[in-house]
């Protein structure tokens, strides 16, 4: 099979392994929020924000991992992949279990004195709270697994466990929906639920990489190959997720739970759109690890494909999306819903789009060696859009953090461009007579067959 074949496949992989939840909640979210009830449903969507929040540093070693064992399946060969591989997860557990303990400290505070949760919905809350520390722990462990399958070119099993992580929320909240069950019930089930898959998971790495598993202790030499680059990356995880997700904490603090959930609505019908873009940054970025070791010459020339295919198909789907929002939505969930959610697809399907391009060029300029500049711009980004929140949402309620999100997906967008811009420089690429602009704007309109004849 053809390395254009094998990206092309290995994308499909990852955008099926993204949108397939989002499908599955196309189907099982109306029911849950007719079952729980507006409020508990926002409950679930915010609660999902703080879990992404609190585990983002810890995956910073599975993203680490990734680069190295896909630059060492390059480089060094099978022997020092899986050395690399043992050494992220001897790490990887140790800080899964310090991020459980941050999080139930952090769960109770919030329920505690910063949501505004309903004295009825506070017993089933705080038991809840007290067993996602565990569920958080596997999710990481699961992670790790599943970041060893993307380097080792193994999308498919990547695939399938990202499929039933992100599944069994959504059937969890649908089944205690229909059974009338609680919140406890919903974290007691998915806690139970990550627990087989992380068993699965391991059992198939048992199967595919053996030699992850003999008993030779990794080198002083892995350990600190893991570190240096996961230290910037945890950091660039944390302030990514609270850039990326600071406004459903915001409506939280700020607004009833209600405003949560009508506002995590076309979220989510954007996030399906926006699962294309994903697919091409999660499948590009071993590749652009394996170029930045092994072949320079080509890095941007791959890199301005994956940032065309995100930017054409998406684009489309998210103009058609904030057109038609209102009958999207009330055929989907309801008029009542419609009338608050919808607008909101307009004022976001600019930032989606932006989003989608920041997730591909945060990968190049990770393996560009540039991660602590973007730890820096995530941080100043992050600082924007929290003074944007606090600035809009009071006045504005859901409308106002869709504006505060888009403002800071635009600007997100410039400064990535411009550090993209400043990393490939220095490279020896001849780009025609806009050479003086960034070379991957140039790539974007200009390397198409300069590709064609790279992969022939």
């Amino acid at each position: 099979m053809s390395k254009n074949k094998t990206h092309l496949r290995n994308a499909g992989y990852s955008a099926f392994s993204l949108a397939f939840p989002l499908l599955l909640a196309v189907f099982l979210v109306p029911v849950t929020i007719r079952g729980l009830g507006a409020e508990r449903f926002g409950l679930l969507a915010l609660l999902w924000v703080i879990i992404r929040w609190t585990a983002a540093p810890a995956q910073g070693i599975t993203q680490s991992l990734i680069r190295n064992v896909s630059g060492a399946a390059a480089d060094g060969g099978p022997v020092k992949a899986a050395e690399l591989a043992r050494a992220a997860f001897l790490l990887q557990i140790p800080a899964a279990a310090l991020t459980a303990f941050l999080a139930h400290f952090l769960l109770r505070t919030m329920a505690s004195h910063l949501i505004s949760i309903p004295p009825r919905l506070l017993p089933e809350t705080n038991a809840a709270f007290s067993v996602f520390p565990y569920f958080i722990f596997l999710y990481l462990l699961t992670s790790a697994v599943s970041g060893f399958f993307e380097a080792a070119g193994k999308f498919r099993a990547s695939a399938a466990i990202r499929v039933a992580s992100e599944s069994g929320y959504l059937l969890a909240g649908c089944l205690c929906a229909g059974l009338g069950l609680g919140l406890e019930s919903f974290s007691l089930l998915i806690a139970s639920a990550q627990a087989l898959i992380f068993a699965a998971a391991s059992l198939r790495l048992r199967i595919l990489a053996p030699q992850v598993f003999t008993p030779a202790f990794p080198s002083a030499v892995a350990f600190r190959a893991i570190t240096n680059f996961a230290m910037p990356a945890s950091a660039y995880k944390f302030f990514g997720v609270l850039a990326e997700e600071a406004d459903s904490l915001l409506l939280g603090v700020l607004s009833p739970l209600t405003a949560v959930a009508h506002y995590n609505v076309p979220r989510k019908i954007l996030k399906a759109i926006g699962t294309i873009a994903s697919g091409i940054s999660i499948a590009s970025f071993p590749v652009l690890s394996r170029l930045s070791v092994s072949d320079r010459r080509r890095f941007p020339e791959y890199l301005a494909s994956a940032l065309g295919a995100a930017l054409l198909l998406p684009g489309a789907l998210y103009l058609a999306a904030g057109l038609t929002g209102r009958k999207i939505i009330s055929v989907w969930i309801g008029p009542e819903f419609a009338a608050a959610a919808a607008p909101l697809l307009l004022l976001m399907a600019p930032g989606a789009l932006c989003q989608g391009l920041i997730y591909i060029l945060g990968g190049a300029l990770q393996n560009l060696g540039s991660l602590n500049r973007l730890v820096a711009a995530q941080a100043g980004l992050a600082a924007i859009y929290l003074c944007l929140g606090f600035a809009l949402i009071p006045r504005y309620g859901i409308k106002g953090a869709a504006l505060a999100w888009s403002f800071k997906s635009l600007a997100g967008l410039a400064v990535y461009l411009a550090l993209c811009a400043r990393a490939l420089r220095g490279q020896n690429m001849s780009f025609g007579a806009a050479q003086q602009w960034p070379a991957l704007l140039n790539a974007l309109i200009g390397r198409a067959a300069s590709r064609a004849e790279g992969s022939a």
